[in-house]
């Protein structure tokens, strides 16, 4: 049965909200509730954005995104990574008053996701600053001036491929994307919106994930420094299952009835708490606590036809992010300490920079 709450924690009390380990993947992988708002009767037509749409035409999408992070495709961007990481944590060490989220976490998640995307080194300058400016972007309760800024980022990026497509200048990830909306596979508005999504969702959650790893090194450095040496792989998915970097994801009721405990009509807005399923006490024993002793699984990545395709990226970018950190001296994490950026959908730390 998929279970309704309107005790979020995080929402109003007006909202409903679907919580725990088993209802939440029910909402993610079944049919009562959908991401795209035209099937649920809120828009004429299919939505223009990866993230927000469902049917045939979202798996065409995702089976040509998901291409670019295939295993050979990341075993070469491993070593750019490893040399940009390399390269901060060498700067970190230098500068008198390092921020190891702007100066460690977010240059790796931006070489990750340029580099699977292959975008040529003079755009990089450029897409560095708006997806930046992106940050925040699906934040319900965003302020307006800063949505105003997150979405022109958005509008702009998506005005420089458009630019670069007509200009016949279109390389990788967006060069097959428009090889397909050529051939008729997707509609070309698609081809030019999707590397922009890419963007956004390859900075904005891995520096998050990142930075809620850091957050907890710097806090806890002798249990990271074991835990970074006999478990890297069980950390970062530990961290992940904790602190839940992406807390909360949207969906509409695709249709009236009875929808497990409760009636809801069609278009209501349904959030899924992936946060609650990761410390459902129900699934995990010591649900709030890291344990490294093995993998205890989490929907950090979410669940169903819409898991993360970048899920493989984020995961070798904390592995890059944990060697990183063994290379800084123990002593130097006691001299940090993090301030936090708490969203409605996303958390993660705003900065960690000497106390």
């Amino acid at each position: 049965m998929m279970e309704f709450s309107t005790d979020s924690g995080l929402l109003s009390a007006d909202q409903t909200c679907v919580r725990g380990w088993e209802p939440c993947r029910k909402a993610l992988s079944g049919s009562e509730l959908v991401s795209d708002a035209s099937h649920a009767g809120l828009a004429q037509g299919p939505a223009n954005n990866l993230l927000l749409m469902d049917g045939d035409l979202h798996q065409t999408l995702r089976r040509l995104v998901t291409t670019y992070v295939t295993r050979s495709r990341l075993e070469k961007a491993t070593q750019r990574l490893e040399e940009a990481a390399e390269e901060r944590v060498q700067a970190i060490l230098r500068k008198p008053d390092p921020d190891l989220v702007t100066d460690l976490a977010e240059p790796l998640v931006l070489e990750g996701i340029m580099s699977v995307m292959e975008i040529p080194a003079h755009r990089r300058p450029r897409l560095d600053d708006l997806t930046r400016g992106m940050l925040g972007l699906l934040e319900p309760d965003l302020p307006p001036e800063a949505r105003r800024r997150a979405s022109n980022a958005a509008l702009r990026a998506t005005m420089l491929f458009e630019r670069d497509a007509v200009a016949g200048q279109v390389t990788g990830l967006h060069a097959a994307l428009e090889q397909a909306a050529q051939e008729g596979v997707i509609p070309l508005k698609l081809a030019r919106s999707t590397p922009v999504v890419v963007l956004h969702g390859g900075y904005e959650n891995p520096l998050n994930q990142l930075g809620c790893l850091i957050a907890w090194a710097v806090e806890n450095p002798e249990s990271f420094q074991d835990a970074a040496t006999t478990a890297p792989a069980v950390l970062f998915e530990e961290i992940m299952r904790v602190y839940s970097p992406v807390r909360l994801v949207a969906r509409w009721v695709a249709r009236d009835g009875e929808h497990g405990d409760r009636t809801l009509t069609r278009g209501r807005l349904v959030w899924v708490d992936l946060e609650s399923a990761n410390h459902d006490q129900g699934k995990f024993s010591d649900a709030d606590e890291l344990d490294f002793s093995k993998k205890r699984g989490h929907l950090g990545f979410g669940h169903g036809r819409h898991i993360c395709p970048g899920a493989a990226l984020a995961r070798l970018e904390g592995q890059v992010l944990i060697r990183s950190l063994l290379k800084l001296p123990p002593d130097l994490f006691r001299e940090f300490s993090a301030e936090w950026r708490d969203g409605v959908v996303a958390r993660g730390p705003h900065k960690i920079m000497r106390k």
